[in-house]
Parts: structure tokens; sequence; C-alpha cells
């Protein structure tokens, strides 16, 4: 287990997400100088993320520091830009508008939605998306 700040032995964690930062883009995209920025890269990329588990560090292009691992956190506090799992929310596309519900905080761009129209799960960005209400 690693993590950059305090976690509370007490607390109710859970599994948030598997093998973050494991794909070879995301090790050769990272920049991170440190241990440290490479684990907070990984760990605030997944909304609710505390700490990772399973830790594999790796040394890229002998500059950067890339991790990967299992993110933990508490699945309550998951939300991200003020977007949280079971919100309604609303968004436009190609001049159409569409509603929806949050179905999953995929990563820090992106979430799964379930359109209220027809019920088919899309990914939209966070930047696209006005909350509309909560459950």
């Amino acid at each position: 287990m690693v993590s950059n700040r305090n976690v509370d032995s007490n607390g109710n964690y859970v599994l948030i997400k598997s093998y973050m930062g494991a794909t070879n883009k995301e090790i050769k995209n990272s920049k991170a100088k440190s241990v440290e920025a490479a684990i907070d890269q990984v760990v605030k990329s997944t909304p609710g993320g505390e700490f990772l588990k399973n830790v594999k560090i790796y040394w890229v292009d002998s500059k950067y520091i890339a991790v990967e691992g299992d993110v933990w956190g508490i699945a309550d506090n998951a939300n991200f830009r003020g977007f949280a799992v079971g919100n309604k929310v609303k968004w436009t596309k190609l001049f159409k508008d569409y509603t929806g519900e949050i179905m999953d905080l995929k990563n820090d761009k992106s979430c799964t939605i379930k359109r209220d129209a027809d019920g088919s799960i899309v990914e939209v960005d966070y930047k696209d998306l006005t909350k509309i209400g909560n459950k």
C-alpha cells in the first residue's frame, strides 16, 4: 500500500479501480519527476481515490517515474468536479440536447451516463455536462 496522505486505519475503504496507470500509453506519457508525483497522478485521476495497493513503480526513459496499482477509497466520497454517481445531468451533442443519470465516474476526464430518452449508456466529458439534480 502506498499513499501521499494520512489514511484512516479504521476507514471503510473499497476497491474503486484496478490496474490504474497500467496501460503502455499511461506509462509512456508519465512526466512525474518523483514517486510522490506519480502516485498523485494515478490517485487523483480516479474519483474518490485515496491510496494505491499492489503498486508497481517504473523508471521511464531514465528520467520519469510512473506507477500502476489498484486505487482504493471511500465509495461514498466518489465525486469529481462536483459530479457524483446518481446526479441528473444534461449536455448537448451535435445541436441536440440530452439528459440522463451518471452511472460511473470513469476517470478524471469523463463519466458514463444512462440517457433518459432510450436508456443507452454513453460516455461524456465532464466539461460538457451541467448538473440538473441529484438522485
